[in-house]
């Protein structure tokens, strides 16, 4: 449906201008983590056509009202100045160690065209449940919308991509050869698809 495509696009672009721009957001430090001795920071989020959705479909019956299938199609091309602007975001992250104190950083950056991601749920609820459910208690705990949910599966992952291209750049203290980077980039969409479907499968690491 276009008008929906539309609505999130014009969601995304605000949220955007408006918000995470406007008012600088992600600029500067915004998330950070720690994995063992190694803290990293996370920081200067850039978003470029972020506003790209071109497919969407949500929760279509497929072989019955238990089986629905979605479909997300992400990345259109941006037609600008007689060329393709990309989706593409990049980030910045600052290592530090307990011991060694500073190590250095690493830029991100990811470009991706004509991502699309499909796949089914199967939901059956128990419509006995419902009467049970009170407007205040779904405000106050919105997670008790799953109690009528008896059966919930997830099956037909598969993804497609027109491109997808990470470059990382890491510089790091000390080094004698001077900074590092590397690009990945590929075309090849079961190269995509074994990725999703290896870190969505169950029993994947989180």
């Amino acid at each position: 449906d276009q008008s929906a495509v539309d609505a999130v696009n014009a969601f995304i672009g605000c949220v955007v201008d408006s918000v995470v721009e406007a008012k600088q957001l992600l600029a500067g430090h915004f998330y950070n983590f720690s994995l063992g001795e190694l803290s990293v920071v996370m920081h200067d989020l850039k978003l470029e056509n972020a506003d790209s959705v071109y497919e969407l479909e949500l929760l279509k019956p497929e072989v019955d009202h238990y089986h629905l299938t979605n479909s997300l199609g992400y990345g259109k091309c941006n037609v600008a100045n007689g060329g393709c602007e990309a989706t593409s975001f990049s980030f910045g992250m600052n290592l530090v160690h307990a011991k060694r104190g500073n190590l250095g950083n690493v830029n991100v950056r990811i470009h991706v065209k004509d991502l699309k991601l499909v796949g089914g749920v199967e939901a059956k609820l128990d419509v006995n449940y419902l009467p049970l459910l009170q407007v205040a208690d779904l405000l106050s705990h919105p997670q008790c919308l799953s109690v009528p949910v008896t059966n919930f599966d997830v099956y037909g992952l598969n993804s497609t991509v027109g491109m997808l291209e990470v470059g990382i750049a890491v510089n790091l203290n000390g080094g004698s050869d001077g900074p590092k980077s590397f690009t990945y980039q590929t075309k090849d969409s079961t190269e995509l698809a074994r990725l999703v479907s290896t870190l969505t499968s169950q029993g994947s690491s989180m």
